[in-house]
């Protein structure tokens, strides 16, 4: 497991509030060490400048952070805690399974949801389909962004796939062949890349394709309107900006089809003002 990035532990945070953990001790500070308040109060300034860095850590680097409502019974904290090592039991062991297999001609997918794994991992073994859902680029042609879902992803022959929800991964799981082999994914040409806020509001609306009208609007419409200079898609060599992220993402999903819109013979003036200094 440790050779696969895995970390065998999870971590659980209790949530309460000082206040509260004034409150309970309140009996106990002549007594216990530990709830003397000047101890009480040391432990708890430390945990409060150290605590929100070590969750940090671990739940971006191994999403294996469960948080607990510390106000609730200890009956619910007991279930919501077990539930997680639990998950994360199952997940291990249905891991070492499948990864028996690797390498041979009947290698199998292993999912890697509850697994506590190593997010760096994933960056240096990523498929040939980047972010991308291998399944819906192969039975749909588009392109789906996933890179918010790891949870969804699999690991197989060393590489890790993505995908846009629960259907398309056990589509894949069921015959990962038909979504690997002899297939040609677009190469970065003629993958749609979102240019940065910075970077698309410095291009000029000349350099821009139809004019800087909002393609999707265009095809979906059949109405003209001029797109959000910061919200701008390359694709196949040409910049398209879009009125609404809605109508950006919708590009992405299906660039090919957007992409072909045409403006129309006669395009209706501008109603920019126009000053008469600028005659």
């Amino acid at each position: 497991m440790a050779k696969k990035s895995l970390l065998p532990a999870n971590v659980i945070m209790l949530n309460i509030p000082i206040e509260e953990v004034y409150q309970r001790t309140a009996s106990d500070q002549e007594s216990d060490f530990g709830c003397n308040r000047t101890i009480l109060r040391r432990r708890l300034d430390y945990a409060s400048k150290n605590m929100p860095g070590m969750v940090y850590f671990f739940q971006k680097f191994y999403h294996n952070v469960t948080s607990v409502d510390g106000m609730k019974s200890k009956w619910f904290m007991e279930d919501v805690a077990t539930r997680a090592i639990s998950d994360n039991i199952k997940a291990k062991m249905t891991f070492a399974r499948d990864f028996q297999h690797a390498g041979g001609a009947n290698e199998r997918p292993c999912r890697i949801a509850n697994l506590n794994m190593d997010r760096i991992f994933f960056k240096q073994s990523i498929s040939q389909f980047g972010y991308h859902c291998s399944v819906s680029w192969k039975q749909e042609k588009k392109f789906i962004t996933c890179t918010h879902l790891p949870e969804l992803g699999v690991l197989y022959k060393n590489l890790f796939y993505y995908f846009a929800g629960e259907k398309q991964r056990e589509l894949f799981v069921e015959n990962p062949k038909k979504f690997t082999e002899n297939v040609i994914f677009s190469n970065e040409r003629n993958i749609p890349r979102r240019m940065m806020q910075h970077k698309a509001s410095e291009i000029a609306e000349t350099e821009k394709a139809l004019l800087n009208y909002c393609p999707v609007t265009l095809a979906d419409e059949e109405k003209l309107e001029k797109g959000n200079p910061i919200l701008v898609i390359s694709f196949k060599g040409e910049k398209f900006s879009f009125v609404s992220e809605e109508k950006l993402q919708k590009f992405c999903n299906m660039p090919s089809r957007y992409s072909k819109t045409k403006l129309p013979v006669r395009i209706p003036p501008d109603n920019k003002p126009v000053y008469l200094h600028n005659l």
